[in-house]
């Protein structure tokens, strides 16, 4: 959900809402940003939070590339194999 203000036609937002990942509480720590739209707002809002969440991110992607190198090892694909004659 997010909070829009407008004063003397600059638009300010400020983020709040997102429930996964953290995102909630990142999006609560943003700064309020002002623009000359409701585009520009949105945009740089986006933006913070990406650059909010990356760190999250990372984490996740390193957790699930170790967990698939688990799954990529030979032995599995042998295993995978053997239950289908055709593959």
């Amino acid at each position: 959900q997010a909070l829009l203000l407008i004063e003397d036609g600059i638009y300010a937002a400020t983020a709040g809402g997102a429930q996964a990942c953290g995102m909630a509480e990142a999006a609560q720590r943003l700064k309020p940003v002002t623009a000359r739209t409701a585009e520009q707002a949105a945009a740089k809002l986006q933006k913070a939070l990406q650059r909010e969440m990356e760190p999250t991110f990372n984490e996740m992607n390193r957790r699930l590339d170790t967990d698939n190198a688990r799954l990529d090892g030979k032995d599995n694909y042998l295993r995978e194999q053997s239950r289908c004659s055709k593959w």
